[in-house]
This record gives C-alpha cells, sequence and structure tokens, in this order.
C-alpha cells in the first residue's frame, strides 16, 4: 500500500472517508508525504481523519497554510515471475514442491496413463479387439502423445529452473541427453514420423517402441528410482561380473568346440555355433537342441554348468546387499534428530 500526499484546496470539502489529516503524525514542513511500503498500513482499503484532527479542517487564518493530507491505497499484489513460474513446473514435474500435493498428482496421472497404453497395446495384438475397439485404440493413442509430448516439452522448458541445467540453452541439452529424458522422447517420435514423410512400413516395424512409455514410470516409483540407484551404485561390481560371464561364455565355447568337434562336426562346426550351447549351459536352461555325446564333453558340460550358476547369482548378492545399504540409509534418515538450535545432528 502507498501514502499519497493531497493538498485540497481552500474551502474545497473534504470527506471524511476518504483522507485522514497527515500534518498532525510528523508529516515534512513542505507536506510531501513519501510512499514507502509501510508496515503499519491495514490490509483493506481504510481511510480516515488522524487522531485528534477534524475531518474537514478550515484553513489557517493567520498563515493561511493548507493542511496536507494522505490517501491509503493499497497497491496490487506483484505478479508472479517466468522465473518463478518455471521453478514451479520444474518442482511439480520432478516432485520436489514441498506440501507434494501437485507433484503426487501429476505422477498419479502421467502413470495411470502408461499402464494404460501398455494395456492397449497388449490388447491391440488381438485381432478381434483390434476390429471392435480399433477407433477407440486410435484415439486413446493420440490423446496420449498430446499428453507424453506436452510434459516433455514442459520438462524441457523447465529445465533451466534446476541447479544441474541452470544455463538456458547448454543446460537443455544436457537435460535432453538424460536417459528418462530420452525415453521421453523415443514415447511419442513413432506417433510423428508420418507426419515426416517416413516409410509406414518402418513406422509399424518400430511401433514396439511404445513400450519404452514404461520407463516414464521411473520418474514417479519410489521403488523404481530405488531400484536405479542400486544398480547405478553397484555398477562397478555389476561390469565385472558381466566381464567374468563373457571370459567363461568364451572359455566354455572354446573348450567343447576342440572336444566334440570331430565327434560332431555338423552340431559343433565352429566356435561362435558352439556359444549357443554355452549360453545355455550357463544359463542353466538346457534347451537340448545342441549337447555334448563324448565323456569327456560331458564332464566338461558338468563343470561348465555348476560354474554357471555360482558366477549367475553373483548379481543377485551385489544387488541385495545394494538394496539393503539403501533402505538403511533410509532408515537412518528418518530417525535422524536435528538440533532445535544449530541444526546439528543428535545422535
Amino acid at each position: 500500500m502507498l501514502l499519497v500526499s493531497i493538498a485540497p484546496s481552500e474551502g474545497e470539502a473534504v470527506n471524511s472517508e476518504d483522507l485522514f489529516l497527515h500534518a498532525q503524525n510528523g508529516a515534512p514542513s513542505d507536506g510531501n508525504v513519501p510512499a514507502p511500503c509501510a508496515e503499519s498500513l491495514s490490509e483493506s482499503l481504510a481511510y480516515g481523519p488522524a487522531k485528534g484532527t477534524t475531518a474537514n479542517p478550515a484553513p489557517d487564518a493567520t498563515t493561511h497554510a493548507v493542511p496536507r493530507y494522505t490517501r491509503v491505497v493499497r497497491a496490487a499484489a506483484p505478479a508472479e515471475s517466468v522465473a518463478q513460474f518455471r521453478a514451479r513446473v520444474w518442482q511439480s514435474l520432478e516432485g520436489q514442491d514441498d506440501d507434494g500435493g501437485m507433484s503426487r498428482r501429476v505422477g498419479l496421472f502421467i502413470s495411470a496413463l502408461v499402464v494404460l497404453n501398455i494395456v492397449a497395446l497388449v490388447l491391440e495384438s488381438v485381432a478381434s479387439i483390434r476390429a471392435v475397439a480399433g477407433p477407440a485404440f486410435a484415439i486413446f493413442e493420440t490423446v496420449s502423445v498430446a499428453v507424453f509430448t506436452a510434459e516433455y516439452v514442459a520438462r524441457v522448458w523447465a529445465a533451466s529452473a534446476s541447479d544441474v541445467y541452470a544455463h538456458p540453452i547448454r543446460g537443455r541439452l544436457r537435460f535432453v541427453a538424460t536417459p528418462l529424458a530420452i525415453a521421453d522422447l523415443l514415447a511419442v517420435v513413432p506417433f510423428f514420423l508420418p507426419f515426416l514423410g517416413v516409410d509406414l512400413r518402418f513406422v509399424r516395424g518400430i511401433r514396439f517402441l511404445r513400450l519404452v512409455r514404461f520407463f516414464k514410470l521411473g520418474r514417479y516409483s519410489r521403488s523404481l528410482q530405488l531400484m536405479m540407484r542400486v544398480a547405478r551404485r553397484s555398477r562397478r561390481e555389476l561390469v565385472l561380473t558381466v566381464w567374468l560371464v563373457a571370459l567363461l561364455l568364451v572359455f566354455a565355447s572354446c573348450a567343447m568346440f576342440q572336444v566334440e568337434h570331430h565327434a560332431q562336426p555338423k552340431t559343433f562346426s565352429n566356435i561362435p555355433t558352439t556359444m549357443w550351447w554355452a549360453v545355455a549351459t550357463l544359463t542353466t536352461v538346457g534347451y537340448g537342441d545342441i549337447y555334448p555325446v563324448t565323456p569327456l564333453g560331458r564332464l566338461l558340460a558338468s563343470l561348465i554348468a555348476f560354474l554357471g550358476i555360482g558366477l549367475f547369482a553373483l548379481p543377485t548378492g551385489i544387488l541385495g546387499a545394494g538394496f539393503v545399504h539403501e533402505l538403511e540409509k533410509r532408515h537412518r534418515v528418518a530417525e535422524q534428530v536435528n538440533c532445535p538450535h544449530c541444526g546439528g545432528t543428535l545422535k
């Protein structure tokens, strides 16, 4: 609200409901009243005479000084800036708002839409259902793509509100290159390809990319976020496990080829063909289309099968330990007590 100085002309009646005398309350001698944002002003538009004064004062007979009056004007609330709105959009989409209400509603809506898209994709593969509900599937696909496209554009536009992607150009490019942003883009690309002149046969071939929409749940599911954190934390151990599996696969293929090639030259014709047997054996699937017949080959196959069981149990143990660590860390944070004075952690 603002204080506006007004000087009525001589003999002019002053409405006591609109003005109050400011001369008795420390107004400058020249009658000019500053207009700061006074903390003591009331929130409503209030006018009235100052205490100890009259509503319609007469000009002083000696000095003919015209008393000054002050009108209390309520200033309009400042409009929300673009940066503030961008920050609100980013917090709502990323689940970082304080109350969590808007982000929770957005997350539930997008998650439900993703699940319905997966169900529609499965049902659309049934010829009898597609013949009856084909137009409904097309309308639902159009609406879903419109929502996902609006969400993607909003994320790219609001990404600069984050400290990680603060730069208006480089920051947005970094955000677009993130795995989840790529998944968001791939979820809508097949719909727009026909409008770009792409062959419809190619479009039908990549319609499976709609399954990428499932990965959008990673933004809104805490369980999936926990799994991604565990995988990211254990990536070095997992890479080591994959390297050991590849090494054992090559070793088993080479060894079995040397043992069985002479007995079964057509079945174990080369090492790449033998790798199919090694994969089936290491994963303990054992399809039975390729198998050793010599005693040494069967002994080698038994050893490789046992090694495969132990080797494929390594990722399970690594991921299990990572889950336990993350859950313990979450419990410690939940049970943490901070000092009300300094904010430090109390043990």
